[in-house]
């Protein structure tokens, strides 16, 4: 049976670190760490009477995770490699010692895997929505799906669209049906197809005769090019 006095830890711990805050600076690295927030979430699945690492007393489980902190301070890189493992560690946790994260992220898995298509060792992304970028040019680029397969580590692009608006008449359509991401590898990029459409004329790549020049004596379809 827990000892009554193990459901008052969580808050002393709680008081102790507000009191280190209001009268230092010091413990605000300490606490943007997430040291504090785990070992808060520690106590209290404790008090709890469920805990992770259950056959570790508290005292050596602390230590550990504070002389690790107290090494990883004196290096700016080691702190947000401490700080980025602290907060993961956090959610896990609560993840295996209160039942209501275990819930909350059971609902949004279940969400998530409506949208995904899985086939033997590789998942299907849909309805992806159309990404807009209105940095230099105006255009939106549109995805039919993504594949991701898990034994080759590489992303399939199905079915890409782009749409970039040149001018006020004008403007430029590029298509592929499939882009394969290698990573750490390569990019392969499957046939392209092109469509300049507006303009004066309402004419196509096909349709440009060679050498045309616009009112300006500008070239209209350049030669020699990638494209």
């Amino acid at each position: 049976m827990m000892s009554p006095h193990l459901n008052y830890r969580p808050l002393l711990f709680a008081g102790f670190t507000l009191g280190l805050l209001t009268f230092w600076v010091w413990p605000r690295r300490w606490l943007i760490s997430g040291a504090p927030l785990l070992q808060f979430f520690v106590l209290l699945g404790e008090a709890k009477g469920y805990r992770v690492l259950p056959k570790i007393h508290l005292w050596p489980l602390f230590t550990t995770l504070n002389l690790l902190y107290a090494i990883s301070s004196t290096s700016w890189l080691l702190y947000w490699v401490f700080t980025a493992l602290c907060y993961p560690a956090t959610f896990l946790v609560c993840l295996f010692q209160f039942g209501i994260v275990g819930r909350f992220v059971r609902n949004k898995l279940r969400t998530l895997l409506k949208v995904l298509q899985f086939i033997d060792d590789k998942i299907a992304f849909f309805n992806i929505p159309a990404l807009e970028f209105d940095t230099e040019v105006d255009g939106l680029m549109v995805l039919r799906g993504i594949t991701f397969s898990l034994s080759s580590l590489s992303f399939v692009v199905h079915g890409i669209e782009v749409g970039i608006k040149l001018g006020d008449n004008m403007e430029l359509a590029i298509q592929t049906e499939k882009v394969t991401v290698k990573l750490f590898r390569k990019i392969e990029i499957g046939d392209c197809f092109a469509n300049l459409k507006g303009g004066e004329y309402e004419m196509t790549f096909g349709r440009v005769a060679t050498g045309s020049h616009d009112a300006d004596g500008d070239a209209v379809f350049i030669e020699g090019t990638p494209l």
